[in-house]
């Protein structure tokens, strides 16, 4: 008996170290980013609220981002986030709007930031960071199925900033 159960073990130990590994993510699953804007966006000095132009970033890191002031990185982007910029979308919200982008995912991309280019940018509110998940074979998997949608990254636009929320699960 004590026999058999060894060799059951040593049977089923082996068949595990022989499974294969789940396959690396050759093309990471799109990013889906969620923008909403209130109705009061960007107001003007009378209190009418203006489009806003949404520049959406793919970063490595976000330490430079991080000590960058807002000129800096609307303006000369390359130049100060350096190889940490990845990729850069840009598009007009306009106030009251909520839309959704599907951005290719670059695999070195660990944050998505949402930068707005508001009329007076104070503090750090101009922007918002979320991370991205890693890139797993689990994910990549799970984005291939029919149908599959990701849980897009929710940001929220209200006056001169700008708002992580999360991602959005369930639609």
């Amino acid at each position: 008996m004590r026999g058999a159960l060894v060799l059951a073990a040593s049977v089923w130990l082996s068949a595990c170290a022989t499974a294969k590994p789940a396959e690396p993510c050759k093309e990471p699953p799109p990013i889906a980013v969620l923008l909403e804007a209130s109705e009061r966006l960007n107001p003007d000095d009378r209190g009418n609220s203006l489009s806003t132009i949404v520049q959406v970033l793919q970063l490595k890191d976000i330490r430079r981002l991080e000590a960058a002031e807002f000129q800096d990185v609307w303006q000369r982007s390359k130049e100060v986030l350096e190889d940490d910029l990845i990729a850069s979308d840009e598009l007009t919200l306009q106030p009251g709007q909520s839309l959704t982008r599907q951005l290719a995912r670059d695999p070195k991309a660990t944050y998505v930031v949402v930068l707005g280019v508001f009329r007076k940018p104070a503090g750090q509110v101009w922007r918002s960071i979320l991370r991205l998940p890693e890139v797993t074979p689990e994910l990549c998997a799970a984005a291939k199925k029919p149908g599959a949608q990701p849980p897009p990254l929710h940001f929220y636009l209200e006056d001169y900033r700008v708002e992580a929320r999360g991602r959005v699960e369930g639609r």
